[in-house]
């Protein structure tokens, strides 16, 4: 567990396996029949199983799950407050900010009895009681520069090798825009 702690931050960074992970947000669904609050902060919905993104996740869990952690670039959630409970901890007024698809799609694997012992992910949990800071932080959490297709093909090794074979050509072929 990584911990910032100072005058403006409380912040936690933490594996999380994939069965407490959906456990938890079953409990927010299911017990607490809250599933608008826990999402209520995110700038989108669930945008569904069917999306590349969640096909490409659901793969993961099924194939390679120890892999997870990975491949996906986690969860960030915020709380009014984190309180001890054994070795649990509960964290009090939970909303995720980002990660509304990863969130889904563990929670919708669990339902269908995948094997999530195996999956871990990346968790960033942050102490707020600032509502308005709270919209500041989901806002810039899910503002960042697209990645479209073609930066796919600037780690391919056949794309690099080819760029290598022209430049000795003398001829400049751009696998990776910006700098």
């Amino acid at each position: 567990v990584n911990r910032v702690n100072d005058r403006y931050q409380e912040t936690f960074t933490l594996p999380v396996s994939g069965d407490a992970l959906a456990e938890a947000i079953g409990y927010e669904f299911h017990v607490r029949r809250d599933d608008d609050r826990l999402f209520a902060n995110n700038v989108r919905g669930f945008l569904g199983g069917g999306t590349s993104v969640s096909k490409n996740m659901k793969a993961t869990i099924g194939i390679e799950p120890e892999r997870f952690i990975d491949y996906n670039n986690g969860i960030s959630i915020v709380c009014s407050e984190i309180k001890e409970k054994g070795k649990n901890a509960i964290l009090e007024n939970a909303v995720i900010i980002n990660g509304g698809q990863t969130a889904s799609t563990i929670w919708e694997a669990w339902q269908n009895k995948a094997d999530l012992s195996k999956l871990f992910v990346n968790c960033t949990i942050k102490v707020e009681q600032n509502g308005t800071y709270l919209q500041r932080i989901s806002i810039n959490k899910n503002t960042q520069q697209p990645v479209k297709a073609v930066d796919m093909r600037s780690t391919d090794e056949k794309a690099i090798l080819l760029q290598s074979h022209l430049l000795d050509e003398e001829c400049y072929v751009p696998i990776k825009r910006g700098r």
